[in-house]
């Protein structure tokens, strides 16, 4: 009885754990419907930000890998600096592939708006 209880408890307190994120790819010439592999990739979990190698991206895809709560989306925001210095430059919802002018993607952020 009592392994049961702490396994069920233990199983319990894992279930919160899955944290929202994205799958990014960004591609170094426009693209249409953003197809196969980018240039660069990364999955980037809210709360968290992820560096990247500097490249001139002109089409970026987000792909939700983890929902958000009922009632928000996932969001990406893109820095030409480092995550110690990070300013966004520009956001991206989840689902989405976007051509961009040429940015410098050195950053990546996801919150859930």
């Amino acid at each position: 009885m009592k392994v049961h209880a702490l396994l069920a408890l233990t199983l319990t307190g894992l279930a919160p754990v899955i944290a929202q994120s994205v799958f990014y790819r960004g591609y170094i010439s426009p693209q249409q419907n953003c197809p196969g592999n980018g240039f660069v990739s990364a999955t980037v979990n809210v709360g968290g930000c992820v560096q990247t190698e500097v490249w001139p991206t002109t089409s970026i895809s987000v792909t939700q890998v983890n929902p958000c709560p009922a009632g928000s989306s996932l969001q990406l925001d893109v820095s030409e600096n480092d995550c110690s210095n990070f300013v966004s430059v520009g956001s991206f919802l989840a689902g989405t592939c976007t051509n961009t002018p040429s940015i410098n993607v050195a950053a990546l952020k996801v919150t859930c708006v």
